[in-house]
């Protein structure tokens, strides 16, 4: 079975994301490598009070802050240092945030990324600052900016950096780190047992082997 048969053989399509027999993949083209059947083995009970797709919401909430919090980031330093400089730390930040951030994860944690990492704002916040170096006269840093907006707002750097990590890493994808951390919080405040964290974890892994097989093919 290829990837488009996967799809259209899915158990949930939304407009914002195809529950697949390989996992979830998002109108924002970010996978996850389990579906709402896995989930409810998992965590037994859950999505009887929390809709699926509002988990997968709040996971790719956390995926996108990566890029989202980087060009916030980048836009700060862009004003205090050279364009190559800060584009260095910029890719750093994102690097790091993107290992380290599911560990991160809760309800009021969640909400606050959604709301710092807004689409509007964090696109204002970097059009007024592109907007300043252009009025000083700073066109080095005009073009890097605008180089690196392109580059963190469509997550090009991070997914190339999640390709590597799942081809090098004996570990889960690090969106599924991120979806694992919010069942495991949503469970927890709806007084669920997780009692299959370790079957999880392999599951996603076998989930990944698979895909990796429908690639290939």
């Amino acid at each position: 079975m290829d990837i488009f048969e996967a799809m259209e053989k899915n158990n949930l399509n939304t407009g914002e994301f195809v529950e697949t027999p390989l996992g979830v993949f998002t109108v924002n083209g970010n996978w996850f490598y389990t579906n709402s059947d896995e989930i409810q083995k998992f965590a037994p009970g859950l999505l009887t009070r929390v809709e699926f797709s509002e988990l997968i919401r709040d996971a790719e909430v956390w995926v996108r802050s990566s890029d989202a919090m980087t060009i916030i980031f980048f836009m700060a330093i862009l004003l205090l240092m050279p364009g190559y400089s800060a584009a260095l730390l910029a890719v750093a930040f994102l690097l790091l945030w993107h290992l380290a951030k599911s560990a991160f994860v809760s309800a009021g944690a969640t909400k606050f990324i959604r709301a710092l990492t807004w689409d509007p704002l964090v696109i204002l916040l970097a059009v007024a600052s592109i907007s300043y170096m252009g009025i000083e006269e700073q066109y080095t840093d005009v073009v890097y900016g605008l180089l690196f907006f392109i580059l963190f707002r469509f997550g090009w750097l991070r997914k190339m950096f999640d390709s590597f990590y799942e081809r090098y890493s004996k570990q889960i994808s690090l969106n599924d780190r991120v979806l694992k951390m919010v069942v495991i919080k949503s469970a927890m405040s709806n007084n669920i047992n997780v009692p299959e964290l370790q079957r999880m974890e392999s599951r996603i892994k076998e989930l990944m082997r698979k895909r990796r097989g429908v690639r290939k093919r």
